[in-house]
């Protein structure tokens, strides 16, 4: 039942993401009808084109001209971005033939790159990098948790160099348009609550729903999030759950808890099947090597 799940999941990755590269190109060259539609209600609305066959697309002002970003039918360009590109680093846990799995992940990473989310590129090449680094840290003789340890700290030196050293304002302005300055206001927010947490508060959070009933806007840090209303407690029994789940899928794990920072995707059913299949996947190959 286990091995038939995980073939169908492959299969809709590798669907949606030749979707989503096909329904770029027709988007942004005209060759198929879009029609624009409201999607949401009040405040949270959303003005997406929208083809019945190949989803919603969220069209965005570029200094050069609109760049019609793919949604798919995940209705946002960062869900379908997260889903497709933490999905190509687990397609070689998946695909054993070489031949499938290089245009398996010619097809994904194409999909992935085709939702024009600015998180789905940082995702790409940091996990890449990560491959390299992990790569030269093989060839100076370091390998296991010693290669672990030793990119744990590498990764932490470069996040706080980013934050302390890099100007950010510059560093936005090479990444290009996106909503990182709505993002950090959202943050700065959630900051607000857990500073004025009681101890009580903090370590078993305030409840669902909190941050968007007592602010103007939601938080798009589910870790932060859950942090909040969740609390303490529950946000590490969370996070044991993502790292249990995909620990011996490296690239994979990693590239899900970069996006953890991102999207709001941690409780959905999409999040914790997605979880179930990488760990499915390992428990299948463990039984093999035996």
């Amino acid at each position: 039942m286990k091995s038939l799940l995980i073939n169908f999941y492959f299969l809709l990755v590798l669907i949606l993401a030749f979707l989503s590269t096909v329904s770029f190109l027709a988007f942004n060259l005209e060759l198929l009808p879009y029609t624009l539609q409201p999607v949401g209600e009040g405040l949270d609305v959303y003005h997406l084109f929208h083809n019945y066959f190949l989803g919603y697309i969220n069209p965005k002002v570029f200094e050069s001209g609109v760049i019609g970003r793919v949604c798919g039918f995940l209705f946002e360009p960062s869900y379908q971005g997260w889903f497709l590109s933490t999905n190509f680093f687990l397609l070689s846990k998946g695909i054993k033939n070489k031949g499938y799995l290089i245009i398996s992940q010619i097809i994904v990473l194409l999909g992935a790159l085709s939702s024009f989310s600015t998180m789905t590129w940082v995702v790409f090449v940091l996990v890449f990098g990560s491959i390299l680094v992990f790569k030269i840290l093989a060839l100076v003789g370091l390998s296991g948790k010693i290669a672990n340890i030793c990119y744990g700290l590498i990764f932490l030196i470069g996040i706080v160099g980013i934050v302390t050293v890099v100007d950010q304002d510059k560093l936005l302005e090479i990444i290009g348009p996106s909503s990182s300055e709505d993002r950090t206001n959202r943050l700065d927010t959630s900051t607000l609550f857990l500073l004025t947490a009681s101890p009580a508060q903090f370590v078993l959070g305030r409840g669902p729903g909190y941050i968007t009933k007592n602010s103007d806007r939601g938080e798009s840090n589910p870790i932060v999030k859950s942090l909040v209303e969740n609390g303490l407690i529950s946000t590490i029994f969370v996070l044991i759950f993502v790292i249990y789940g995909s620990c011996k899928s490296k690239y994979y794990m990693i590239a899900n808890l970069l996006w953890l920072n991102s999207v709001v995707v941690l409780f959905t059913p999409l999040f914790i099947v997605n979880i179930l299949v990488c760990r499915w996947i390992s428990e299948r190959d463990d039984n093999i090597n035996f």
